[in-house]
């Protein structure tokens, strides 16, 4: 499928969204700036809160809906939750391998970049890239302390099973790299801007194992940004402080910030 194709049938047929989380948020932010919300049935989870809405639409179970057979149910899930649904036979699009094109329109050049060009465009009170450095000093060093960080971080957006899930997910790619190396080619997704759309983890190991430079795929920038990476997913100070970061966990992620952006 292209992103041509999908946005296609979200423009011309009416479907669900499985999922309430931050791909489902960032899937709805471009659904509200394409003018699509009439195409929107509802929200799918496995466990409902009965008479819950999400953005003025029902919140049902898999077995809650009275939709046709083959009404289109769009996953907007992370990879790492992804693995672990079971949606039967139903006729559903993973939405997250398209999510970025459909939000920004395809990129423009792919290019290596270096990591310090990046990391020195980044803002300077924003902590999301040390977060994840901290899980990677945790994972490499076995220090729960330091793991913490990265799922207390995750959960400001996310829920604490999915934050979890990522941090197993992060150790199983950690151990890929030690067996196989550190994959240059692979792309992030980064605007015009420098602003990170994707690859936040990659950036992170980058550092961590002292790559030069690194693939990126390049898009324009776009008011969208804005509008779906707030500062829960940035993490400046004042995020932190109002969840319970203590002046000790913002030293850790200060020091960290210092290596890699």
């Amino acid at each position: 499928m292209t992103n041509r194709e999908l946005e296609t049938i979200l423009k011309n047929e009416q479907f669900y969204i499985f999922g309430t989380g931050f791909v489902s948020e960032m899937l709805w932010r471009g659904i509200e700036q394409k003018g699509l919300e009439a195409n929107v049935l509802g929200f799918l989870v496995s466990d409902p809160e009965r008479k819950a809405v999400f953005h003025g639409r029902p919140v049902l179970g898999l077995t809650d809906t009275n939709a046709e057979e083959g009404t289109k149910i769009i996953v907007a899930v992370h990879e790492t939750v992804y693995r672990d649904i079971d949606l039967g036979n139903k006729n559903v699009i993973w939405i997250y391998p398209y999510l970025y094109g459909f939000l920004y329109g395809n990129h423009t050049e792919e290019k290596l970049m270096t990591l310090n060009e990046i990391r020195n465009n980044q803002p300077d009170d924003q902590y999301w890239i040390a977060a994840r450095y901290a899980a990677i000093e945790g994972i490499e060093k076995g220090d729960a302390y330091l793991k913490s960080l990265y799922t207390r971080a995750m959960m400001i957006h996310s829920s604490k099973d999915t934050a979890e899930k990522r941090l197993v997910s992060f150790e199983r790619i950690l151990m890929n790299v030690r067996e196989s190396g550190f994959d240059s080619s692979k792309a992030i997704d980064i605007t015009d801007r420098f602003e990170v759309i994707d690859g936040l983890h990659r950036l992170a190991m980058a550092a961590y194992f002292n790559i030069e430079q690194i693939n990126c795929r390049v898009y324009r920038h776009s008011d969208i940004y804005d509008k779906v990476l707030g500062p829960a997913n940035r993490l400046p100070e004042r995020i932190l402080r109002e969840n319970s970061f203590t002046e000790e966990d913002i030293a850790v992620l200060k020091a960290f910030k210092e290596i890699c952006g």
